[in-house]
């Protein structure tokens, strides 16, 4: 029951994101809130207290993200409470997931409409915005087409149909 909840937030993250592109505070916080409770009567955060360094340099890296434009703060904010709530191991495999659908999705973009050189040539350019500014002063929304939102559902579905269909 506590998954099904679960994703039905996730899967008004992703809405929300596609909609007005943020996330709510109110989302990671119902996610934070019910897993706190769901990790407290399963016998608490073990995962989190053996394994910090896996936890800090996640948050690092989805910080890294944010501050480079590459995701939003609700996608950060949603990943890490995700994380921290369903567990380590598994908040993890949803974050590659979310990464490699939308590699895929971004690939077929590419194939499809067949403008990979001026995608290329928008990522170069960031990138020289990027080494010159040391920030970026705007986010290249012709780049993206879809919300990472979106992604980060997905992802935390599949992983969750193969841990039912796994029977773990």
């Amino acid at each position: 029951m506590y998954l099904i909840i679960v994703d039905y937030l996730l899967c008004c993250a992703a809405l929300y994101d596609i909609k007005s592109g943020k996330i709510p505070n109110q989302i990671p916080l119902a996610v934070l809130i019910l897993g706190g409770i769901k990790r407290i009567e399963d016998g608490g955060f073990e995962d989190i207290i053996q394994r910090p360094l896996i936890l800090i340099v996640l948050f690092s890296v989805l910080v890294i993200s944010h501050h480079l434009k590459l995701l939003g703060g609700g996608d950060v904010k949603l990943l890490l409470v995700y994380t921290i709530t369903i567990g380590v191991r598994r908040g993890i495999s949803v974050c590659v997931l979310s990464c490699l659908y939308c590699a895929i999705y971004a690939l077929l973009l590419f194939l499809i409409e067949g403008s990979l050189l001026r995608r290329l040539e928008i990522l170069l350019l960031y990138v020289r915005m990027y080494a010159k500014e040391k920030r970026v002063l705007e986010y290249p929304m012709e780049f993206t087409r879809v919300a990472f939102g979106v992604f980060i559902f997905g992802a935390a579905i599949s992983n969750d149909l193969y841990l039912m269909f796994r029977g773990g």
